[in-house]
Order: C-alpha cells, then structure tokens, then sequence
C-alpha cells in the first residue's frame, strides 16, 4: 500500500521551497501502476519522475530498457555510513543505482481485539502454528470471523500471508533460491503453504468477501468489532491507530512459529520500497531539478 500522503505532502513542501520549479502531479490507482509503467516506458512517454511502488520485474525491464536514468553520480548525497548499501539494492539493476527508497515495510503483522480474544479464553496470543489454527476453529465456532482480509489488489494475501508461510516453512532464502533457480515454485515447499492458506479457507477464517474488498474496507471491518483478527503490513498501524475508537483496546503479533519449520518467530518478511526514480530522457536542468526533489524525499 502506497504512502500517497507522505509524497504529496514532501511534493507541496518542495514546490513552496522551489516556486521555480512546477510540479504536475499524476495518480494512478493501485492495480493500473504496472501496466501503466510498462507501456508508457515502451512509448518513451515516461513522466520526468516516477514513484516506484517497488523494486520487481517491472522495475528492471524498465532500468534495463534504457527508460530509466541512473543516479549514480548524485549518489553524495546518500553516503555509505547513513544509507548502507544494503538498504538500497532494491533499487539497483545490474551494478547502477535508479533510486532511493523512502521505507521500510514490513509484511505482515496481526491485529488483534483484546476483548474478543480474553471473551473467548485467550489470554495471549498462539505461539505455535498448530496453536493458531486450534485458536481460529475456536472463534468461527463462537460465530466469531476470525480474519479480516481486504485483498481486492490480489497483492495483500501474497504478501502478508504466504510470504511468512514460506518464511516459516523454508526460511528466509527462499524467494533468492528461487530467483536464481535452485528452488522452483512447484517444490514441495512452496506448495505446503498454498495449501496451509486453503486449508484456513475451509476452516472459515477469513470474511467471505475478502476479494472484494480493500486494506481500508477490511481495517473498518476489524475496527467495527465484527473480526477477532486482522493481518496485513506495517503500513496498516496508521489507519487503525487512527480510527479506532477510544475504548479499542489492539494487541500486535508475529506470525506464529511452524514446527519443523526452518523459519523463526525472530524474522519478518519486508522489504524497502517506495523510492523515486527519473526518466532516462531528462535534460540537465530538469536533472539538477530532479536531484534537488530527491532530496527532499
């Protein structure tokens, strides 16, 4: 999910401290980004900067196109010993330097309702896999919904369920194994946490219109008390910490441990994303232009 306030707010403060420079703003809904990346890079009618939701596929066919310029010779401002290397591969392509991301997000953490879960005799929350599936069959059958999910994107479920499924079961390698072609995404592994997340389907723990709907529609199900759970990124404490009522009492959780697993309770998937990157086409004034809004970011 797209901070859209936060680079709206540092674009306005940019365009006050720069009235020089004139900012037109484009926003593009969610589920359009990639495609709309991919063929206006094609066409060569990229805008002059481009917030790049993440690094990927898209990403890279779009630095390796030539579509994108590297910021290699700004890369001052942004000195090992504050920003290391290792924060900022992301967006790297082949040794060149696109972009700098401005977070870290974090996959997936479950919210929780203290009420409903001390109701229902759980006075902490399940450490093991197993435990978590006994505590999600104890609430459905109190016609308790045990889950809130919005995944409309098709993203939300891949990133905050099945990645700490794969973490748990495989590790932490998992996703590098398979880029470079030692695992594949037909191995066993990966296959069990398909299956672990239809098996929580069967057991009704998610809302039935879970497809249907959006992070936000999904936090205002939670929030209006009618799930026990709800689990998403990092990116979700800002809504419900907002708009939860005074009396709301949210408890934070990892994923559970699987046991047997070679993933632990002390790792979580994440990644750094959100960085803005430029148009290979810009001239020298629009590049010290750009250079000047980057570090604003």
């Amino acid at each position: 999910m797209v901070n859209y306030a936060k680079y709206h707010k540092n674009a306005m403060a940019f365009q006050e401290a720069n009235p020089d420079i004139k900012l037109d703003i484009e926003t593009i809904p969610y589920n359009d980004y990639p495609v709309k990346l991919s063929t206006t890079a094609a066409a060569g009618k990229l805008t002059d900067l481009i917030l790049m939701i993440g690094g990927g596929s898209t990403f890279e066919q779009a630095a390796r196109s030539g579509a994108l310029m590297p910021i290699d010779d700004m890369m001052g401002n942004w000195k090992e010993d504050f920003l290391p290397s290792s924060k900022i591969k992301e967006f790297n392509v082949d040794g060149k330097q696109y972009g700098i991301p401005g977070e870290v997000s974090y996959a997936t953490v479950i919210f929780y309702k203290k009420k409903i879960m001390k109701d229902a005799g759980y006075t902490e929350f399940p450490k093991t896999y197993e435990a978590f599936k006994a505590m999600v069959k104890d609430l459905k059958a109190k016609n308790i919904t045990p889950i809130a999910y919005g995944n409309k994107t098709g993203s939300v479920l891949l990133a905050s369920l099945l990645s700490p499924l794969n973490e748990r079961i495989s590790g932490t390698d998992l996703y590098a194994k398979i880029k470079s072609g030692e695992q594949k995404f037909t191995d066993p592994d990966f296959m069990n946490a398909l299956k672990d997340i239809k098996e929580l389907s069967d057991m009704g723990a998610f809302n039935v219109d879970l497809n249907s709907i959006d992070n936000v529609q999904a936090t205002n199900l939670f929030l209006s008390g009618n799930t026990a759970m709800y689990i998403d990124g990092s990116w979700g404490v800002k809504q419900i910490s907002m708009d939860k009522a005074a009396d709301f009492e949210v408890g934070f959780a990892v994923f559970p441990q699987i046991e047997g697993g070679k993933g632990s309770m002390s790792t979580m998937p994440g990644a750094t994303n959100q960085g803005v990157v430029l148009n290979a086409k810009l001239d020298e004034t629009k590049k010290a232009a750009a250079e000047k809004f980057l570090q604003l970011q």
